[in-house]
């Protein structure tokens, strides 16, 4: 009975520090990963995976290579690509305040040409300008659209061990 014990925990210490050591068996060379490492400066870094070696992740940034130590990264983030939804309506929403204000404030100032008064030339103003800047900014945002990470926490068996009471 001794014996199976010994062997499952040995085994089960073996697969965590595979597991722990090498993410050969979910990233590729060239995925696109955002690594947190607290012994980073700065402390989360983007590139590319140039090489996986048992031990270490190297990052191809900016056409210089950076060796990351496994047991030092606490979280990598993988790139899932641009979210233009997300950028479209931030900018359709910075736009349209933007040119609110902007057409508030030529229509009050163009006010004195028309014959309709201050207020309804400022609120025509703010609807077109509100309308023509919210379609340009959804479409400079969806343009410039922030990229998405998806997280994977890194355990490694030291750290889980050290926190264990």
């Amino acid at each position: 009975m001794r014996w199976i014990l010994l062997l499952a925990s040995s085994l089960c210490l073996a697969s965590g520090e595979l597991r722990s050591q090498s993410f050969a068996h979910w990233l590729e060379p060239g995925t696109r990963v955002r690594v947190t490492a607290p012994a980073l400066e700065p402390a989360r870094v983007a590139g590319n995976v140039a090489l996986l070696h048992p031990d270490t992740l190297v990052l191809e940034r900016r056409g210089r290579r950076l060796p990351i130590a496994n047991a030092r990264i606490d979280l990598i983030e993988v790139s899932r690509g641009l979210d233009r939804r997300r950028g479209a309506w931030r900018g359709t929403i910075l736009g349209a305040l933007v040119g609110a204000g902007l057409g508030v404030t030529f229509g009050a100032l163009g006010a004195q040409d028309l014959p309709t008064g201050i207020g309804t030339s400022a609120a025509l103003g703010f609807l077109g300008g509100g309308l023509v800047g919210g379609g340009l900014g959804a479409g400079v945002g969806a343009v410039f659209a922030p990229e998405r990470w998806q997280g994977y926490r890194i355990e490694h068996p030291t750290a889980a061990a050290l926190r264990r009471p």
